[in-house]
């Protein structure tokens, strides 16, 4: 019989509800400060954003990081969209994190190409670099490194059943899984299947320090996305010399071409993949050096002037 598909992650009713008091709060405060432009990030904000932008008459930018369809790619709630597709309607104008999420954008929802712009994220330098440049690849044990939320969009089933096929060929590969989410206990049941426990690393949430400490030690850094408006992640490991395999179709190899891709979805592909990558030091030694000197060049600075300058153009 066919799977029966996974409930979305919803928002709790009490999410919801504490939304709708922010949103009263913000509109108060916004009431007794000056400002010039509403810059809200994703549908959390949007309640407040428009309540203060149809009492204020400030222009409103809505700054799309992911929609509901990247989050719950099987089952989108009808609400978020909604909600979603309301901020799109009534935004002055829109930035997005990827020619991919724009096509999206302008696929799914009724929205004006003119009011659209893409600005790529960036990586923070003086915390991301790699000081010592680049490692060697281990010749035995190497690590591979998953670091993202636990989700269905970020898709660590496949991540596991491709360590289950690397490991059947090298079995002296480590992974780790770094990171917490709704599917913690599912995927922690999913590796004892697999028969992994000895080759599986379950960390949690790492803080930031610790998040760079994993991109320094790991020899390759995987990022599975079922759907990847962007995935900031394979910046922060490239910006550590730690060559990135993310899944095709992800917003950052718009501009970090050294980030190779697999079929979404596909454990086979993701461990030929990797097989070939720790199979072949001098393409991973090409990759850490050129995937690094790129992704230490994509500044926040630099993006953040370009939302400045786009900020400018809409105020009055």
């Amino acid at each position: 019989p066919p799977a029966t598909p996974r409930s979305p992650i919803q928002p709790a009713p009490s999410l919801r509800a504490e939304l709708e008091r922010f949103a009263r709060a913000a509109a108060r405060a916004a009431a007794s400060i000056p400002f010039d432009a509403i810059h809200a990030h994703d549908w959390p904000t949007v309640p407040a954003a428009l309540r203060i932008a149809r009492a204020s008459g400030r222009p409103f930018l809505f700054h799309v990081h992911s929609t509901e369809f990247d989050r719950n790619p099987c089952a989108p709630d009808p609400e978020l969209v909604e909600l979603e597709a309301r901020a799109l309607r009534s935004a002055d104008h829109v930035v997005t994190v990827s020619r991919r999420s724009a096509d999206e954008l302008l696929a799914r929802y009724d929205l004006d190409p003119a009011k659209l712009t893409v600005i790529h994220n960036g990586v923070e330098s003086l915390r991301a670099a790699s000081t010592s440049g680049p490692r060697p690849l281990r010749a035995t044990s190497p690590i591979v490194l998953f670091l993202a939320r636990l989700t269905e969009q970020k898709d660590p089933a496949t991540f596991l059943e491709a360590a289950a096929l690397v490991h059947g060929t090298r079995p002296d590969v480590r992974f780790i899984v770094a990171g917490d989410g709704p599917l913690r206990e599912e995927m922690e049941h999913l590796s004892e299947e697999l028969g992994l426990q000895r080759t599986v690393h379950f960390t949690g949430h790492l803080c930031a320090a610790d998040a760079d400490r994993a991109f320094a030690v790991a020899d390759l850094y995987v990022l599975p996305s079922a759907a990847e408006p962007f995935g900031i992640s394979a910046l922060e490991a490239m910006c550590q010399d730690t060559p990135a395999l993310v899944s095709r179709g992800s917003g950052v190899t718009e501009v970090l071409p050294e980030a190779l891709t697999f079929d979404p979805g596909s454990s086979e592909d993701l461990a030929n993949r990797i097989l070939s990558i720790l199979s072949r030091p001098e393409l991973h030694r090409d990759l850490s050096e050129r995937g690094g000197r790129r992704a230490r060049t994509l500044r926040w600075h630099v993006r953040a002037q370009s939302l400045l300058a786009l900020l400018e153009d809409l105020v009055p």
